[in-house]
């Protein structure tokens, strides 16, 4: 992984039925089984089946703190989403602010946010994208790789790595991943502690692998027993 940089309120959400699914806010469910009170449905992000229990077409507070609990640590009004290529130039924007070296080039960045093979998600707030997780597929693969975590500096220390992190990990366990894997700088012992207290640990090293010609420790985390 290129070097990281570590460093909604829960309104009234409108249910809005569709033919094989219901969309919340800007999520969308995949319909699972329909009851007399209660929704079983898919969330394509954080993989996990979730039975809604509903009151008239509101949610109630259990589902919203349920779909929130990522961000808990986090600044009030921020939401995590998949990026869209309309996202580019906020992406850019943030990638200069965070890297000072290893940046991706404009065209990386496009090439990722189109590739079926990358999945990018976004931490915004006040209108504004404010954290990125980028996570890389191989076909026939069991392990995804954790390819960049970065948060702008006006916002450290918040939890919102954290919350990317976690909702990378969901998204590789979606995509039925073994383990997630990634790569951080020796020497960059704030994301090294971000990783290791989300349960990551070392199983390798690369030397002089940063522009800087600084190692990167290779970290990995089991994240389902599903062989």
């Amino acid at each position: 992984m290129r070097e990281p940089r570590l460093g909604g309120r829960a309104g009234s959400a409108r249910l809005r039925p569709l033919n094989n699914a219901i969309e919340i806010g800007n999520s969308r469910f995949r319909l699972k089984e329909k009851k007399a009170s209660s929704l079983v449905v898919f969330d394509a992000l954080a993989p996990r089946v979730l039975v809604l229990r509903l009151h008239g077409r509101h949610i109630c507070g259990y589902l919203r703190r349920m779909r929130t609990g990522g961000l808990a640590k986090s600044s009030h009004g921020v939401h995590i989403r998949r990026s869209k290529l309309a996202d580019l130039d906020a992406l850019w924007e943030l990638e200069n602010r965070v890297f000072a070296t290893d940046r991706m080039s404009r065209r990386s960045l496009r090439r990722l946010l189109a590739s079926p093979s990358a999945v990018t998600m976004v931490a915004q707030a006040e209108g504004a994208i404010i954290g990125v997780a980028i996570v890389l597929f191989r076909a026939n693969s069991r392990v995804a790789r954790l390819y960049s975590l970065a948060v702008a500096p006006k916002y450290t220390g918040r939890g919102i790595a954290s919350a990317l992190l976690e909702k990378a990990e969901g998204i590789a366990k979606w995509r039925r991943c073994r383990s997630l894997r990634l790569e951080v700088h020796e020497r960059n012992h704030s994301a090294i502690k971000v990783y290791r207290r989300a349960g990551y640990h070392e199983f390798g090293k690369y030397d002089h692998y940063y522009q800087d010609h600084g190692h990167a420790l290779r970290l990995e985390k089991r994240i389902s027993d599903n062989r």
